[in-house]
């Protein structure tokens, strides 16, 4: 079923799940962005996750993610659905000159829709399958057309797979094929679809939560146990991973509602509906001054001492500074008379930064497998060092990482390992071996940091730490 390079795909589901007046369609639509009340997001959007059943049921939903988009400019917009009709390979892009909706005809980007079939043909193909009758990218693509400003084109795409490697492939290629575009992702799906109401709330709880986790391996595989539900869950795992590409990122989950809470009926079947924005923030750097290093060694220390029994005084938020209640990774760092005691950090957290300085303080003493637990003898030859993390910024190339600058993280699947940059520097390595250190970080093989699965980030830390005594 090929696609001629004319060809104009029709509207399958107005007057089903959209007005086909368009003055009644343009009407409802600015409507439901007029009614929404939730701030905007600080950032550049990257991509929506926005539900596509009928506007009666999901336009106020949608909108809550639409909004803002209003007016931006943008050359290419990736929109991605699941396939609800057509069973096929892949992904399926279609290649004609547009699609139609009662708003108009929206241009294809067809030379981007080529190169992804020319990137990967054993992913990609160019068919009707899965656009024939589907409604997830069409219902879509009228709060586009009234939203965006003019000029943009349309990269339509159906997936009927969602495996991890499906859906980092599609992402890569995505990339690939939009350098230099300023690029918009929409990921079309609705959430829980069953017949229990409570079971309906909790499920959608559990999947928003966890796209705001930015993890989109974890979250394949969660949709594969079906802890989270999700029917367009390959396009938001390829959001996901698009979003990361770009360096860090952020999420906001916008608004959620159910088919059940906007008819009234609690009984039969019903579906979940959730928008969710992921967008860039140009995060600041953490300078702190020295008092605040002081601080946050203080509160290192202190915390190891009530954790193994000493006492020690409670800090609340209100006695810290602006700086200190940023959500940063870190790592907290022992050393007893010079040598290693005990290392312990969390990556990513929403955490203030002294709150998780002093988790992480205590389980450095206490909870490192490599180390019995400090003991309150060892406290006067103790030295504590904090780490402060950088953003990661992802690289695919050797060439680009600076021993003694910067560290690495390693993450595969559900297997992930870091390293800090004086790791490195202090043994002498290079950035091969660097590399290969942090893949058996991870518990992966020294040259999985080759192989496309492995992604890999780079980071920069602020270090500081207590005089040895």
């Amino acid at each position: 079923m090929q696609i001629s390079a004319q060809a104009i795909r029709n509207p399958a589901a107005a007057g089903r799940f959209y007005p086909d007046d368009p003055l009644d369609l343009k009407r409802q639509i600015q409507t439901f962005i007029d009614e929404v009340t939730e701030e905007p997001v600080e950032g550049d959007v990257l991509a929506l996750v926005v539900p596509h059943a009928g506007y009666v049921f999901s336009g106020s939903t949608a909108a809550a993610s639409f909004k803002y988009i209003a007016d931006l400019r943008v050359d290419t917009v990736f929109v991605l659905s699941p396939s609800h009709f057509d069973p096929f390979r892949g992904v399926s892009v279609y290649t004609g000159a547009g699609y139609r909706t009662p708003l108009g005809v929206v241009p294809i980007d067809q030379a981007c829709a080529r190169s992804l079939i020319d990137n990967a043909p054993d992913v990609f193909s160019a068919t009707e399958l899965g656009h024939r009758e589907e409604h997830g990218i069409e219902v879509e693509l009228p709060f586009l057309q009234v939203l965006l400003s003019p000029s943009w084109q349309l990269v339509p795409m159906v997936m009927a797979e969602r495996s991890s490697t499906i859906c980092r492939r599609t992402a890569e290629a995505i990339l690939s094929v939009s350098e230099g575009k300023q690029i918009l992702v929409i990921a079309s799906s609705d959430l829980y679809h069953g017949y229990e109401y409570e079971a309906c709330h909790a499920s959608d709880e559990r999947t928003l939560q966890h796209i705001e986790q930015l993890d989109p391996e974890a979250f394949i595989q969660g949709l594969e146990t079906e802890v989270y539900q999700a029917c367009g869950g390959g396009p938001i795992a390829v959001a996901i991973h698009i979003a990361l590409q770009h360096g860090p990122c952020h999420t906001k989950s916008l608004a959620h509602t159910t088919s059940a809470d906007v008819s009234g009926r609690r009984s039969g079947y019903m579906v979940g509906y959730g928008a969710v924005a992921i967008y860039k923030v140009e995060e600041e750097h953490i300078a702190l001054n020295d008092e605040e290093r002081r601080q946050l060694l203080t509160l290192a220390r202190t915390s190891i001492e009530e954790e193994i029994g000493a006492v020690s005084a409670r800090v609340s938020s209100e006695e810290v500074s602006d700086q200190l209640q940023h959500a940063r990774g870190i790592f907290v760092t022992l050393r007893y008379h010079g040598q290693l005691r005990g290392c312990i950090g969390q990556v990513q957290t929403k955490t203030p930064l002294y709150e998780t300085v002093c988790q992480a303080a205590r389980s450095a003493a206490t909870h490192d497998p490599r180390f019995q637990a400090v003991t309150p003898e060892e406290l006067n030859g103790l030295t504590i060092s904090i780490s402060i993390l950088s953003p990661f910024t992802p690289t695919k190339t050797k060439d680009k990482i600076q021993i003694g600058r910067d560290g690495l993280y390693i993450r595969r699947a559900d297997m992930a390992g870091l390293l800090l940059p004086q790791v490195a520097e202090e043994r002498g390595w290079d950035a091969e071996t660097f590399l290969a250190q942090t893949c058996q970080k991870a518990g992966l093989w020294p040259s999985a940091w080759q192989e496309p699965e492995t992604e890999i980030f780079v980071f920069t830390t602020e270090e500081f730490g207590e005089k040895e005594a």
